[in-house]
């Protein structure tokens, strides 16, 4: 009898525990890269997304001229999550699903529903910055994608960084 009570009790326990939610668990985007070898406008990048998660929204794009490390780029990343909400204090550095609109993920996943069955190549085109501003080339853009769910204000860590100028794409650590 002590031991079926012991058993209902043990049982009622690991009923009730549900757990910590996880922090962060949507697949991060791998393999980015510029399509050409020598950058031109607008710019091609891709890179590789799997994300079945249930909940997932899309990919948001980074850009920065300042941010050049990964380490530098997560800390966006880190700022853009804030208090329960994302914050709109770095949509400069988010390139917009409608440009002059603040409006992410910047690739929505009803676009992307094969990225779900799938390791899937994805192909983007940036216009301009994430200000609005058209792309300069002169200048150096160092570039990272996140996956986004916004129903759970979750974002995946930053992809690798990408740094891209009129001469080359190159990775950056």
């Amino acid at each position: 009898m002590k031991k079926i009570l012991f058993l209902l009790i043990l049982m009622s326990f690991f009923y009730s525990c549900k757990g910590t939610p996880p922090t962060n668990d949507l697949n991060i985007p791998m393999g980015l890269e510029c399509t050409d070898t020598t950058p031109s406008l607008p710019l091609r990048i891709y890179f590789y997304g799997y994300n079945p998660e249930p909940d997932f929204s899309g990919y948001n794009i980074y850009i920065s001229t300042t941010h050049s490390s990964w380490s530098s780029m997560q800390s966006l990343v880190d700022q853009h999550i804030s208090n329960g909400g994302f914050s709109s204090s770095i949509n400069n550095n988010i390139i917009s699903s409608v440009q002059g609109g603040n409006t992410y993920p910047t690739i929505p996943s009803y676009s992307l529903s094969q990225v779900s069955a799938g390791a899937q190549k994805v192909e983007f085109q940036i216009n301009y910055d994430g200000a609005s501003n058209g792309l300069n080339l002169a200048v150096s853009y160092y570039i990272g994608i996140t996956a986004i769910d916004l129903n759970n204000v979750l974002e995946s860590k930053i992809s690798n960084i990408i740094k891209v100028d009129s001469s080359s794409c190159t990775g950056v650590n």
